[in-house]
């Protein structure tokens, strides 16, 4: 199932580093946080706290959530297939 986490632990590596930007990806970790819970909020992803010092949560999909990837995908692909021809219709081509 595909989860991500953060934080740290002995056996595990600590979460990406936010360096001097304050981003993770090329997003903010705030952005990044708002989007996590609206996600939860719509039962799209399961939260799990492990607690301790400092904190690390993982965050996977749930079934909801593991339900969109074939829509997403075919969303996707048309717009690698077809997201041109979109682009210079919008410029009068």
């Amino acid at each position: 199932m595909p989860s991500c986490s953060a934080g740290t632990s002995s056996s595990e590596p600590t979460e990406p580093s936010l360096g001097r930007t304050g981003l993770i990806g090329g997003i903010s970790k705030k952005a990044l946080t708002q989007t996590l819970r609206r996600l939860q909020t719509n039962g799209l992803v399961a939260r799990t706290d492990h607690g301790g010092v400092p904190s690390r949560v993982e965050y996977e999909l749930t079934a909801r959530g593991r339900a969109l990837m074939g829509p997403i995908r075919l969303r996707t692909e048309w717009a690698e297939e077809d997201g041109d021809a979109v682009l210079a219709a919008q410029e009068g081509g």
